[in-house]
């Protein structure tokens, strides 16, 4: 069927509607392609070093599937693990290839059922979507080519055949297409089977006729961006088979005789080493782009940049049209030259190109700098232009209420000013011209034509004001007038489409690829330039809005732009990776320092000095102007338009720096004393300095101490008691730990050797251990105090590890003497030998056990003497809790909760009552529910109350439930216990 001369607009607009959807599912599947390559375990890119290498074949495989699948056999569990590991990812794999092998067969049978013309009559929707859908087939070609070397392709298809029971068409498609190439001819191209006289139609419509499509065509809308990436594509679907010389020059000429690297879909590709193996495209490319023309081309580049004049400051809506002409013609010149200078060259004379490029360049640009210069000036206009539109109905009105207010103006200055250079009659004449002229602006400035309107008018009044000699007369209006007739033009002139222009003029998809090359220089702008690096973020996530824009389909949008937009903020977190170093950098040289100083209440002379000490306030000043820094470049990457969450990235890395500190802080060498008292000072001052710095970039460091510390002490206990369960023995060395550079000991291992019944005894009426050789003092427990003060989860985790060595050991006990029991039946040469081995270790087993619940004992006195600390504040609270409940109190009066809470680990320093909140819920926690937190703590008016679902930290719940024993202790008999309600019912009554 010629799709070109038919005329029944239903036939057509069913191709349209098939078409659109192919184009969208090419579209789709492109940034698929691209965001599954992120996601390929490396151990499938390059198995070489890993433990499923055996199971991860080649194309080999097929050629004798049988003698394959015995020996795989014996690596089952590889198979059900990597399957375990990677089950999400094959399954997207599967749809992904499901969906290309969909897309390909969809669209060459269209090209089979309705060929289009080769003669051009008519150039409408249908046949810019036939090639913008034969676009999206090379550019999945290109994308498979350029993510995926053939070899892991070649991995994947065979794991998947192999592992997958219900094997899917696109399963079989890609068994034949994925293959790696056996000669150069063998390309994905290639093998797409793409009908040729179509790519020929395409060659010729572009090389011989494309003056004759711009006569016919109205415009070319969606493919005039990627003309050049749709005829290198074309040429890579054909290129041994081509020997038209006449037309390769002519498209040569075209579209590449200025360029000789190009961005297709977001690749970057250099023309010299993409076509070095063809001879007629290298030598036709070579014999135009020569190195006097490239060191020209980049001359005239950076001219046409230097010569844009950005707007500094504000932007009003009147330097719109005559600024948007100029930002295309800097972002045509930015983006030739940031390819042109993007060093990613495979062959020597494509080198000696960028070389030359960047001889002639010199210094004179730096390709981030540059974007982000334009893209600030882009974020105002875009904002404006946006802002404008919402309001254009309200503005438009306003703007021809001033013109003409201004007209009225000049009627009545012509009308009282005497000695005027006009007769009467004129001057009655121009006023009512001027008249005439308001009337027609209220009537029609508001319509279609208004820009028109606007402009005429200005221009005319411009002539009648010159030519009658009334330039001195109207100085004072004349230039409002011009003004608000500008304005007015202006906003007559905005619409949607002349919007997404812009935006696809200041879109930078190729700048994409570059990021991982830019990313020092991206991470100096993060703590230099805070603001630079979000506009060049805004003009980066722009390419997501456009290419989101671009789909037809309305339901496909928000998953694609989810897409995009998560590959994109991969990209930036390269810069943001060396963030957590720098915020431990300032914490270290200047938050901690800070903390470590103790003021003295009176203060002395040199106190006094050391206030005023010009260094200390510098260095102070230094540390709070880089965490501003540090936190405005933060959320520089926040915005909601830009899709990315770098919070999470900054907590990710904050997590780990904080991990290394961890354990550097409690695996030490030296004594235990020195340890403990070592890591009980650095919890305390890196935990408020941590907090301290994390508030100012809005990053919950309360939370992420506390999950940290959790995570160091309570998961590590509940391994090392776990493995002891499963082995039913118990091994000191587990609790030690791997270094950076040597094997480190641990707290709790300093502990358990310090009173180790073997080298040390315990003094009961001195409460301290001593070696067992010289006396001297080895440890006591009045260091545990400070350890449970700074770090309580410390103290909780090993007093559990206490009870569960000590369980062991008696278990190990009982085991030894079960052969003694009634019921047991033993030879006589079993009780010598028994006899021989039971004391020695009974008495071992037994001075374990006696040891660990020696310390498990002191532990807990310890966790005891810290909550009986708090009573004092406990009373006040009962007081501010009487007072509440009398109806006689308000916010001041439960100011008194606050030491409370703080030790509860519920209110960083500073925060007033209103704003605390349970670190691990996003409510935050009221006065109501401080004040029954105090009843529940001291059961004011004989009504126990229990925490229920309040959201609270299971540690906070932990030092509650003691702090309320050692409170309440001995109050109640146990029969005499009060009821118990829930603490929720009570904060929702009251």
């Amino acid at each position: 069927m010629d799709l070109i001369k038919v005329r029944d607009g239903g036939v057509r607009s069913v191709y349209e509607s098939f078409l659109w959807n192919v184009v969208d599912e090419g579209r789709a599947i492109t940034v698929e392609i691209a965001r599954l390559a992120d996601i390929i375990p490396q151990y499938i890119v390059d198995p070489g070093k890993s433990r499923f290498k055996p199971i991860l074949l080649d194309y080999n495989y097929f050629i004798n599937c049988e003698h394959h699948d015995n020996m795989l056999s014996m690596y089952q569990d590889l198979d059900d693990d990597i399957f375990a590991e990677n089950k999400q990812l094959f399954s997207n794999l599967v749809n992904m290839f499901d969906s290309l092998a969909s897309f390909i067969t969809t669209f060459k049978q269209y090209l089979e059922e309705a060929s289009s013309d080769s003669r051009l009559e008519e150039w409408d929707a249908v046949r810019e979507l036939e090639l913008e859908a034969f676009y999206f087939i090379g550019l999945s070609c290109l994308s498979l080519e350029r993510f995926f070397a053939a070899s892991t392709l070649e991995r994947l298809v065979v794991l998947l055949f192999r592992l997958l029971d219900d094997r899917s068409s696109g399963l079989v498609f890609v068994l034949d297409f994925l293959h790696a190439p056996q000669n150069a001819e063998d390309t994905l191209f290639s093998r797409v089977g793409i009908p040729l006289p179509f790519v020929d139609e395409i060659l010729e419509v572009f090389g011989d006729r494309f003056h004759e499509i711009q006569v016919h065509s109205s415009s070319l809308s969606r493919i005039r961006p990627i003309l050049p990436s749709l005829l290198f594509l074309s040429l890579r679907f054909r290129p041994h088979t081509m020997s038209n010389t006449p037309r390769l020059s002519r498209i040569l000429d075209l579209f590449f005789r200025d360029q000789w690297v190009i961005s297709v879909g977001g690749h970057i590709v250099n023309l010299v080493d993409d076509w070095s193996n063809q001879k007629l495209l290298s030598s036709l490319l070579a014999s135009r782009i020569t190195t006097g023309r490239a060191r020209m081309l980049t001359e005239q580049q950076l001219t046409a940049l230097q010569t844009v004049d950005l707007p500094q400051g504000s932007m009003r809506i009147s330097m719109i049209p005559s600024l948007i002409p100029q930002l295309a013609k800097y972002n045509a010149a930015l983006q030739w030259l940031c390819l042109h200078s993007y060093d990613k060259s495979s062959s020597r004379k494509s080198a000696g190109f960028t070389t030359i490029v960047r001889s002639t360049l010199n210094g004179h640009f730096e390709p981030h700098l540059a974007m982000a210069s334009v893209a600030r000036v882009e974020h105002n206009m875009i904002t404006v232009y946006e802002r404008a539109l919402r309001t254009k109905k309200d503005s438009l009105e306003a703007a021809t209420s001033s013109v003409s207010s201004l007209i009225d103006e000049i009627i009545e200055i012509l009308k009282l000013t005497p000695n005027l250079p006009l007769k009467e009659d004129r001057k009655t004449k121009l006023m009512d011209w001027f008249v005439v002229l308001k009337t027609r602006l209220q009537e029609e400035a508001q319509g279609e034509k208004g820009a028109e309107i606007a402009i005429e008018v200005k221009q005319r009044i411009d002539h009648v004001i010159s030519s009658v000699g009334l330039s001195l007369t109207l100085a004072a209006v004349s230039p409002r007038l011009q003004q608000s007739l500008d304005a007015l033009y202006a906003l007559s002139s905005l619409n949607k489409t002349h919007l997404r222009s812009l935006k696809v003029t200041s879109a930078p998809g190729y700048a994409v690829e570059m990021l991982t090359s830019w990313s020092s220089h991206l991470q100096y702008m993060l703590v230099n330039s805070p603001l630079l690096l979000r506009a060049f973020c805004y003009k980066l996530f722009l390419t997501v809005g456009v290419e989101a824009v671009s789909v037809h389909s309305s339901t496909r949008r928000s998953p694609l732009a989810r897409a995009l937009s998560s590959r994109l903020s991969k990209r930036l977190r390269t810069s943001l990776a060396s963030l957590p170093h720098q915020i431990f950098e300032v914490i270290d040289t200047c938050v901690i320092p800070q903390l470590e100083h103790r003021w003295p209440t009176a203060l002395d002379k040199s106190e006094v000095r050391r206030l005023a000490d010009i260094d200390e306030r510098l260095k102070l000043a230094e540390g709070t102007r880089a965490l501003a820094n540090l936190s405005l470049g933060v959320a520089s990457l926040s915005s909601r338009a830009m899709g990315g969450r770098p919070r999470e990235v900054v907590s990710e890395g904050i997590r780990r720096e904080l991990r290394v500190r961890l354990r550097k802080m409690i695996s030490c060498e030296g004594g235990v004393h020195e340890a403990i008292a070592r890591a009980g000072s650095e919890s305390t001052l890196l935990r408020t300095a941590l907090i301290s710095a994390c508030e100012h970039m809005r990053v919950p460091g309360s939370a992420i101490w506390r999950e940290e510390v959790a995570s160091l002490f309570e998961k590590e206990a509940e391994r090392i008691v776990d493995r002891a369960a499963k082995r039913k023995t118990w091994d000191d060395n587990w609790l030690d730990r791997e270094g950076a550079e040597r094997r480190e000991r641990s707290i709790m291992r300093m502990m358990i050797d310090a009173t180790n019944p073997k080298k040390t005894r315990y003094i009961g009426h001195e409460q301290t251990w001593r070696d067992a050789k010289s006396g001297k003092e080895v440890f006591t427990p009045a260091i545990l105090s400070r350890l449970e003060i700074s770090l309580p989860l410390c103290t909780s985790s090993m007093s559990r590890l206490l009870r569960a060595r000590a369980s062991i050991s008696l278990r190990s006990i009982l085991t030894q003497m079960r052969p003694l029991m009634p019921t047991s039946e033993v030879t006589p040469e079993g009780l010598v030998r028994l006899s021989r081995s039971l004391p020695s270790s009974m008495g071992d087993e037994l001075a374990g056990m006696t040891q660990s619940l020696l310390l498990a004992q002191y532990l807990d006195h310890a966790r005891r003497r810290s909550a009986r600390l708090m009573v004092p504040y406990v009373s006040r609270a009962l007081e501010a809790t009487t007072q509440f409940t009398n109806e006689e109190g308000d916010n001041s009066s439960l100011l008194s909760l606050l030491p409370l809470l703080r030790h509860l680990g519920l209110s960083p320093t500073g925060l007033s009552l209103s704003s605390l909140s349970s670190p691990s819920s996003p409510t935050p926690l009221s006065p109501i529910a401080a004040v029954c937190i105090a009843l529940w703590l001291t059961e004011v008016g004989g009504v126990q109350t229990t925490l229920g679902t309040l959201p609270l930290p299971s540690d906070t719940k932990t030092r509650l439930c003691l702090l309320r024993d050692t409170v309440v202790a001995g109050r109640y008999p146990n029969k005499n216990r009060p009821k118990a309600i829930d603490i929720q019912n009570t904060i929702d009554v009251v």
